[in-house]
Formats: C-alpha cells, sequence, structure tokens
C-alpha cells in the first residue's frame, strides 16, 4: 500500500502549466507527433479538410451513415499523414 501514497503524491505535485503561455505551449504538444491531434491546427489544416471533403463528396456522393463514417476517416488520415509528412520535411530541412 505504501506505493499508493507515493502515487498521490506524485499526482498532487503534476498540477501541469499555471500560466496562459505555458497552457498555450502544452496544447501545442500534439504537433510533435501530429498524429495523435484532434483537431484542425490552422488555417493550412482548414484548407485541406475543406478540399478533401469537397473531393470526397465530389466522388463518392452518399447518404449512407457508414460510407459517410469512412468518408470522415479517410480525410482524417490523409490529414494526418500530410501533417506527418510536413513534419519530416522540415525535421530533414533543419538537419541538412
Amino acid at each position: 500500500m505504501p506505493e499508493i501514497s507515493v502515487f498521490k503524491m506524485a499526482r498532487k505535485k503534476a498540477t501541469g502549466p499555471v500560466t496562459e503561455a505555458g497552457k498555450q505551449i502544452v496544447s501545442k504538444n500534439a504537433l510533435k507527433h501530429s498524429a495523435t491531434s484532434k483537431r484542425l491546427l490552422n488555417s493550412e489544416d482548414h484548407a485541406l479538410c475543406t478540399k478533401l471533403v469537397e473531393d470526397l463528396n465530389a466522388q463518392y456522393a452518399s447518404s449512407n451513415p457508414l460510407e459517410l463514417d469512412k468518408l470522415d476517416s479517410l480525410m482524417r488520415y490523409q490529414i494526418t499523414l500530410q501533417r506527418q509528412l510536413s513534419t519530416a520535411m522540415g525535421e530533414l530541412i533543419a538537419i541538412t
């Protein structure tokens, strides 16, 4: 049982960011591994999302809920892939 008290003490110390600046910084943590970000992060993401939705709807117009769900997943995977490629290219450019 002593382990529980150690965990409780550690949890009390780990309060997360307190200042607005700190909260802004941690809100962007998902950018490090963009696959984990569940929201659109900037105008580039919004533009890509809008274009993907238009293209997918034009090509696969459907009223079937299952198909619409799959199209939504496809859009999210495409945005994730684009983010990962952008991040990787930025890292490669920084190295050279």
